[in-house]
C-alpha cells in the first residue's frame, strides 16, 4: 500500500481541496479529531459499517470499501 492509497490521505486530500489549500496547509492535523487507525479500518471493512466525524468547517464520512466524502457543516 502507497501513501496514496491510504483513507486517512484521501481524507487529507479531500479536506484540503475542500479548503482550498495543499495538505499541509490545513490547519489542523486529522489525529486531532479522530483515531487514523479507526479510519483505515473501517475503510478495509468488507461489513457494512459507516463514522462520521467534524472538523472545522466539514462533516466527514467514511465507508466501507474506503469511500470517504466530505461536506460543510451547515449553519443553523
Amino acid at each position: 500500500m502507497t501513501h496514496g492509497d491510504t483513507v486517512v490521505y484521501t481524507v487529507v486530500v479531500r479536506l484540503a481541496d475542500a479548503e482550498g489549500v495543499s495538505p499541509e496547509d490545513l490547519e489542523y492535523t486529522l489525529a486531532e479529531y479522530v483515531d487514523p487507525t479507526v479510519l483505515e479500518r473501517v475503510g478495509a471493512s468488507r461489513s457494512s459499517c459507516r463514522l462520521t466525524f467534524e472538523v472545522p468547517g466539514y462533516v466527514v464520512t467514511v465507508e466501507d470499501g474506503g469511500e470517504v466524502t466530505v461536506e460543510p457543516v451547515s449553519t443553523r
